[in-house]
């Protein structure tokens, strides 16, 4: 990898695993990215809470059930711009329908029609997004961290 090359990485969730190639295929061809590594791995719900440290706690017991219940895929990318480029292909926000169409979230995720009224008075939405990435330069460390956990880079 070179100066000017970054890495970033993405977490296909179940509802894309059955897809995970395509889903491959179109990331290659829409940033011209390079897969790096790229493992399928159960989740612990320790990694769960190193994604989601900032949810409130019935909605990470929510997610943290649903993400260590399937086997999942984690991928490391490697190019020029990559976290960038990754934005852009998954969607820029975690709701699928304020997504660009052609990205995956929107193509692919969905919203969960039930909204959880917590204690604390706030609603929360819950959508099934399809892919966890890379958001900014400040979480890199920690996602590249948790693809070590499993993966050889």
């Amino acid at each position: 990898m070179n100066h000017s090359e970054e890495l970033s990485v993405s977490i296909k969730k179940p509802e894309l695993m059955k897809v995970r190639k395509e889903i491959d295929s179109l990331i290659k061809r829409r940033t011209k990215l390079r897969i790096v590594a790229s493992g399928i791995v159960l989740l612990t719900p320790e990694v769960i809470r190193m994604l989601y440290e900032n949810l409130d706690e019935k909605v990470y017991k929510i997610i943290e059930r649903y993400m260590t219940s399937i086997y999942l895929e984690i991928t490391v990318w490697g190019g020029v711009d990559a976290i960038n480029k990754l934005k852009q292909v998954c969607g820029e926000h975690y709701d699928p329908n304020q997504c660009k169409p052609g990205t995956i979230r929107a193509k692919f995720g969905c919203k969960i029609p039930e909204v959880f009224n917590l204690r604390n008075g706030r609603i929360y939405k819950l959508f099934l997004n399809g892919i966890h990435r890379t958001k900014k330069q400040s979480e890199l460390e920690r996602d590249l961290q948790i693809a070590r956990m499993f993966l050889s880079f």
